[in-house]
């Protein structure tokens, strides 16, 4: 498996992804009940429009999101597929400038999302390695991601739930 890499804004192949993105995060919330800002029943335009909003602040450096690809299929039929995903949002406005003075080196990891079909290849752990680099290397140094009753839960779309993801304070 490759390296994981950065989305790239100015990079047209890449803006094809959102539709990926939407996939695997409708996967997740419909296998494990993860907990990933929308509620059953899910709308795949509504999903990837979201993604391309999100999308926008890496333009400008307010995030960046490590994606990991994966091979399928055999011989000459290979090709690759989108396999998981972490995005990280740092406090930066527009104008590039600090939407914080008390925290800085803060970021908050958002969407550490793994498709059903390619578990078990160390993807999420992947993803968060990069991330983790990408991070040191903009001046984050805590990677905030748990939130104690973050969200409503997809089982039953009223019970309060933890958000899980394994926080990251790099060296």
């Amino acid at each position: 498996m490759e390296a994981p890499i950065l989305f790239d804004p100015s990079d047209a192949q890449h803006k094809f992804l959102f539709p990926q993105m939407a996939e695997i995060h409708m996967a997740c919330i419909e296998t494990d009940k993860t907990i990933a800002t929308f509620l059953p029943p899910l709308d795949h335009d509504r999903i990837t429009k979201w993604y391309e909003e999100e999308a926008r602040p890496v333009e400008y450096g307010a995030s960046e999101i490590v994606m990991q690809f994966v091979p399928v299929g055999e011989g000459s039929n290979t090709r690759k597929v989108l396999g998981g995903f972490v995005m990280l949002k740092r406090r930066i406005n527009a104008d590039g400038k600090l939407t914080t003075e008390t925290g800085p080196f803060r970021g908050d990891i958002l969407k550490l999302l793994v498709s059903p079909n390619h578990r078990g290849k160390g993807i999420a752990r992947r993803v968060m390695e990069k991330l983790e680099e990408v991070a040191l290397k903009t001046g984050v140094s805590l990677l905030i991601g748990i939130v104690p009753k973050y969200g409503i839960s997809p089982i039953d779309n009223k019970t309060l739930k933890d958000e899980v993801c394994v926080p990251t304070i790099p060296d």
